[in-house]
């Protein structure tokens, strides 16, 4: 036997066609933190049999398949759990191979499927069925996170390999702009507002659904639609306190922006059509600066007929 360290294991992803049916890898997710796991949870049999003994006999449970994957906002790999958070993807060709992509919400409660390949040297596990529940994206003054957490079926074992790592472009917090204004039109021409952090998640509340024949997940499904996020700015002007108080809406872009330039520019826009801030302070030390850190709460848009999509530009057109 051998020991292997954890930075050997990989992710494999691909787009499933048909939910549960295992689609092929397409790429590798390089991870910071994955914590994917076939969940088994035994059910107790109780019953009195004449002895002290609680339990008598265990029975076979629920099975299914959940973890988060972790890992740095990229322009192209990010797009599966992008397209896996808002539900559906399109794309149009921009010039040779680059593409843009929109991912919007859809209003089906079956998920957009991935099939996960966890490789820890070892062992292979592949996750079919993969959907995402939550997707947080986090920066401040280094390189921009991504949580992706998934549930799926309970995963079967394949045979473990290895794979060749690529470059890939990273945003950190000099990559970013956040802008805002009273509708999306004005947001977008708007100037940057410069901030400390920010972070937003996108849930899907997913659930796990159990069926007669069989003790192990059948399906996914999602429920309500929710997005949020907070951010932290310098406290110059009173105009995002003053929304707060008068509860005045307003859209949001936060556009990370990666190689090239133009209309071939990699990036990802999140646009946020409707919100208010449902939490705003202004916090200081003694010795500091004062800050403001206020959240908000993404509605539908009656006149822009959607709540958020993500508009994505790269050169991917594996989903």
């Amino acid at each position: 036997m051998a020991l292997n360290s954890s930075r050997k294991g990989w992710l494999g992803v691909g787009v499933e066609s048909t939910f549960g049916t295992a689609a092929p890898m397409n790429d590798n997710v390089f991870w910071t933190t994955n914590t994917l796991e076939g969940v088994h949870k035994p059910i107790e049999n109780d019953a009195a049999y004449a002895q002290r003994q609680k339990t008598f006999s265990a029975v076979t449970g629920t099975k299914w398949g959940t973890g988060d994957v972790e890992f740095y906002l990229d322009p192209s790999v990010s797009g599966y759990f992008l397209a896996g958070a808002m539900g559906s993807t399109s794309k149009t060709t921009v010039s040779g191979s680059v593409v843009r992509h929109t991912h919007a919400l859809s209003q089906s409660n079956t998920p957009y499927s991935l099939s996960l390949y966890n490789d820890r040297v070892v062992s292979r596990l592949v996750y079919t069925g993969a959907s995402v529940d939550k997707f947080e994206v986090k920066v401040s003054n280094g390189l921009t996170t991504a949580k992706a957490t998934i549930n799926s079926l309970f995963p079967v074992t394949s045979t473990s390999g290895t794979v060749t790592p690529t470059a890939n472009t990273l945003f950190t917090w000099g990559n970013y702009s956040y802008q805002t204004g009273a509708t999306f039109a004005a947001a977008g021409a708007a100037s940057a507002l410069p901030l400390t952090d920010i972070n937003f998640t996108i849930n899907n509340n997913t659930e796990v659904i159990y069926e007669s024949g069989q003790n192990a997940a059948t399906r996914i499904g999602q429920k309500n639609f929710q997005a949020m996020g907070s951010m932290t700015a310098f406290f110059e002007t009173t105009t995002e306190r003053d929304a707060y108080y008068a509860l005045t809406n307003g859209a949001r872009i936060v556009t990370f922006s990666g190689a090239g330039s133009g209309t071939t520019q990699e990036k990802i826009a999140f646009n946020f059509y409707n919100s208010y801030f449902d939490t705003f302070s202004v916090n200081t030390g003694i010795d500091n600066f004062f800050v403001e850190k206020q959240s908000w709460v993404s509605e539908y848009s009656v006149a822009d007929s959607k709540t958020m999509d993500i508009v994505q530009v790269n050169s991917n057109s594996n989903y």
